[in-house]
């Protein structure tokens, strides 16, 4: 997790002294966090994610996925594959093209009832 947070840090091009005061911590606890002498709260990893834009799930290496999938509203019907992690794997254009299929049927199962 540290090594992300720091990469992502990096990348934003934001120093150990901005980020720690952006989450609302001391730069040196981020240096505990660093060293391992510390673990951030969850309150902390809450925030570094809203932060970076990413999930918690991703910060703690429960997923290699960062950002969460933003479920269309017409698959929102279709709950247990989604909120039994099924598809975690897939690619936002992949729900998206999941959502287009699934109105799509929805039109046709609505024209036929007509």
């Amino acid at each position: 997790m540290y090594e992300k947070i720091f990469s992502m840090a990096k990348e934003k091009k934001v120093s150990q002294k901005e980020l720690a005061q952006n989450i609302g911590v001391s730069p040196s606890v981020l240096s505990d966090w660093r060293s391992g002498r510390l673990k951030p709260s969850a309150e902390a990893i809450s925030k570094l994610a809203k932060y970076f834009g990413v999930t918690t799930d991703y910060l703690l290496d429960l997923t290699d996925t960062p950002q969460a999938l933003k479920i269309p509203d017409v698959l929102k019907s279709v709950p247990v594959a989604f909120h039994r992690g099924e598809f975690e794997d897939l690619t936002q254009d992949e729900v998206d093209n999941l959502a287009r299929i699934a109105a799509g049927y929805k039109a046709i199962r609505q024209s036929e009832s007509s």
